[in-house]
């Protein structure tokens, strides 16, 4: 007599979630079991740690994303990480962590699967997270004390002929490639065998200042608008000491 051997099936669950900012996604996992089987496979479970719904990643910097998978009754065996529906990587470790690339500004949804030894996975609930710019801020530089820079820069007072050195500082990491100072929209920062940005006005009124930072592949950063005025006295400003890393 032939005997029958009881094949494997796989129930598949799906569910819905919908997260804080109301967007909704659905979601499903598989439960690999047999008809002989007294406990069912158990699903695997996944939770994502970091980043956290509406967190900010800095753009052009890299995003650290990990979470904690776990099974009951097995071993999870892999974890895979995905952005807006793409697979970017397998996590490994003990955390499950791995190293995403932020190039696409906007919003993003990230997502985790996790499957244990018998091949059954499930899905976490979508994080949203936001990639964005930082703008640099200029800074000037008191032309005595190099060390020190002039505060508030905005309002600030610049003699005519004078020569004044500014920094652009920038908080997050940007692979800066060259640093244009623009005074009333137009590039005016003369060549200097220093890295400083250099300014020497030539008329009276108040003008607009501006620093911009490109990287090679012309991703441009823009500080806000600072007005300074130029007399024939001297500057008039205080002075604080130079802080923040600068670029």
């Amino acid at each position: 007599m032939a005997r029958c051997r009881s094949l494997p099936f796989v129930a598949l669950v799906i569910m819905a979630v919908v997260d804080g900012f109301g967007a909704s996604a659905v979601f499903a996992a598989e439960l690999a079991t047999s008809p002989n089987d007294a406990h069912p496979n158990r699903v695997p479970s996944m939770t994502i740690r970091s980043p956290t719904n509406g967190q900010i990643v800095p753009f052009l910097s890299p995003a650290y994303f990990h979470g904690t998978a776990f099974d009951a009754d097995g071993v999870v065996t892999q974890v895979m990480y995905f952005v807006n529906g793409e697979p970017i990587g397998t996590g490994s470790g003990h955390n499950w962590l791995i190293t995403w690339f932020a190039t696409n500004l906007g919003p993003h949804y990230l997502t985790a699967r996790a499957t244990d030894n018998k091949a059954a996975f499930a899905d976490s609930a979508p994080i949203r997270f936001n990639v964005q710019t930082f703008v640099p801020q200029l800074i000037l530089l008191d032309p005595d004390r190099l060390q020190e820079i002039i505060e508030p820069l905005d309002g600030a007072v610049l003699r005519v002929g004078s020569t004044n050195r500014f920094l652009a500082s920038l908080d997050v990491f940007f692979p800066v490639h060259s640093t244009e100072l623009l005074v009333n929209g137009v590039k005016a920062n003369v060549l200097h065998r220093y890295t400083d940005l250099i300014w020497i006005p030539t008329n009276l009124g108040p003008h607009r200042l501006q620093a911009v930072m490109a990287d090679r592949s012309g991703v441009r950063l823009t500080s806000g608008p600072v007005t300074v005025d130029r007399t024939a006295r001297g500057r008039t400003a205080r002075r604080r000491f130079a802080r923040g890393r600068v670029a």
